[in-house]
């Protein structure tokens, strides 16, 4: 039989109470009945909570260490990793993104993304098609993160100068023996 591995990933705690991973798992699931030849590892990477706009689940979650799990070897050529969708991967700009796309599959590990149940090996780096795919969907994630990041550095910028101006509070979170005055202007 050959071997499957599951990365699962989200980006902010907040999501946990959410389908996101449910969905990540029950995806693999079904993808794992149909594809019986296979057989999921006991060890599963999941990084709940960690971005990948910027790296963070690279350098520091267990994306890393699957990366690192590959680079030393530990896991071999042949092994599929499983995952939801490319942007799973990296949301950072489209060259970082391809670049870590490439590293796996330069290791001789394939990726299936569930999302669409398109294979990526080593070969895709050559067609025309695969790549462009990929390009395209690493250039869509990191749009859909700009957006987002954009979007909120505008709601705090608005929520500072609302406070400048009127003398409130930007925001409720304090901790918990505190709490908000009805006028928002002091932490009782």
């Amino acid at each position: 039989m050959k071997k499957a591995i599951a990365y699962m990933r989200f980006s902010s705690p907040g999501q946990m109470s959410g389908d996101s991973l449910n969905r990540q798992r029950r995806l693999i699931a079904e993808w794992l009945k149909v594809n019986s030849d296979y057989y999921l590892d006991t060890i599963t990477y999941e990084d709940l909570g960690l971005s990948a706009f910027k790296g963070k689940h690279a350098q520091s979650g267990a994306f890393s260490e699957f990366l690192d799990a590959i680079e030393h070897g530990y896991i071999l050529p042949g092994t599929t990793l499983l995952v939801e969708s490319l942007d799973r991967l990296s949301r950072e700009k489209v060259g970082e993104a391809i670049e870590r796309l490439k590293l796996i599959l330069n290791h001789g590990i394939d990726v299936i993304t569930l999302c669409d149940n398109t294979v990526y090996n080593i070969g895709s780096l050559n067609e025309p098609y695969s790549l462009i795919k990929a390009i395209l969907i690493a250039q869509r994630a990191n749009e859909e993160s700009e957006i987002k990041s954009s979007r909120v550095k505008l709601s705090w910028k608005k929520k500072r100068q609302d406070a400048l101006e009127s003398g409130t509070i930007m925001t409720a979170s304090c901790p918990r023996w505190l709490s908000l005055d009805d006028k928002r202007t002091a932490f009782v």
